[in-house]
Parts: structure tokens; C-alpha cells; sequence
């Protein structure tokens, strides 16, 4: 699988089979929870370590449709954050059962993506564990999200191959 990772640092993992690895050590966290309020924490190192300009605010739990469809509920993602120049949705995840949930959370991106009523310019799935597949899957049909592998030790932003896998 050709998927490159984009590290800050020498001592990150350089392919996404090592970066899968070192994702099943102890990311440090105990929940979603307590993962999102790090992330929190740490939003503007975040924004900066991608080269990102400065930022300007974020929102937690904000709904992206105005009103409430026929027979479901108002999606709502975890944060949005603004930017100098850009709005970001970010979608927070730390799996337990990495394949499965990782599949959802493209769905519920993509969802996201088609319902988006505020203006969000961008997406990122930002996860303390990744899946090889699901990466490849957003590469090869060029879907519109960032993914972004976070925990204690680094941070690092995974860059799918784009090109079509052989078979």
C-alpha cells in the first residue's frame, strides 16, 4: 500500500504500517472524553504543527443543519474551528475496535460533508488509531478528508497514495 505519512519529526513513523504499529502501544488516553478535552488543549499546536494560520476560535458540539430532518436528529460534529482564513469541522474519534469504527467515522464524515449548512470549508478525522484500509479507501476515490493520527508522544497527519491500487 502506498500511503505516506507526513512526520515532523525523525523519530515518527515513516509508513503507515509502522504508524499502525506504534498505534496499538498505550496512546495515554481512557476515553473519547478524555481524548477530545487533550485535543482541546492543544487545538492551536495542532493547527500550527499542519502550517495552518492562526486560530481565531472553535465550537464544540455544533449542529450542521439549521433544522432538524423529518424522523432523525441534527447531526452535530465535534468541533468546528476557525481559522484566519478557513473553517475546519473536526471529528474526534479513539477507537476500540479499530476497523469497524473507523469505517463509521469516514460515513459520518462524508455525511457530515453532504448536510454541511454552515460553511465549513474543510474536514478532518482526528483519531488516536488508524486503519491502512480506510486510508486507502479515502486515497484512492479522493474523498474530501484529512485524517490525523494524535496521542502523547506525536502527532502526524496520514497522506493517502492517490493512485489506483492493483489488483
Amino acid at each position: 500500500m502506498k500511503t505516506g505519512i507526513k512526520s515532523y519529526k525523525e523519530e515518527y513513523p515513516k509508513t503507515i504500517m509502522e504508524l499502525e504499529q506504534v498505534c496499538k502501544k498505550n496512546d495515554g488516553f481512557d476515553s473519547e472524553k478524555d481524548f477530545s478535552k487533550y485535543l482541546e488543549i492543544n487545538l492551536g499546536r495542532l493547527l500550527s504543527d499542519r502550517g495552518e494560520k492562526g486560530l481565531v476560535r472553535y465550537d464544540k458540539e455544533v449542529y450542521l443543519q439549521r433544522f432538524k430532518p423529518f424522523g432523525g436528529n441534527k447531526p452535530r460534529i465535534d468541533y468546528v474551528v476557525e481559522t484566519e482564513d478557513k473553517k475546519i469541522g473536526v471529528e474526534v474519534k479513539h477507537p476500540t475496535n479499530c476497523k469497524v469504527e473507523m469505517a463509521n467515522a469516514v460515513s459520518q464524515v462524508l455525511y457530515y460533508i453532504e448536510v454541511n449548512e454552515i460553511g465549513i470549508d474543510e474536514f478532518w478525522l482526528v483519531s488516536t488509531y488508524i486503519d491502512p484500509i480506510m486510508i486507502s479507501i479515502i486515497g484512492r476515490y479522493k474523498l474530501p478528508i484529512r485524517v490525523f493520527v494524535v496521542n502523547k508522544r506525536f502527532n502526524c497527519e496520514v497522506k493517502p497514495w492517490q493512485g489506483q491500487r492493483k489488483h
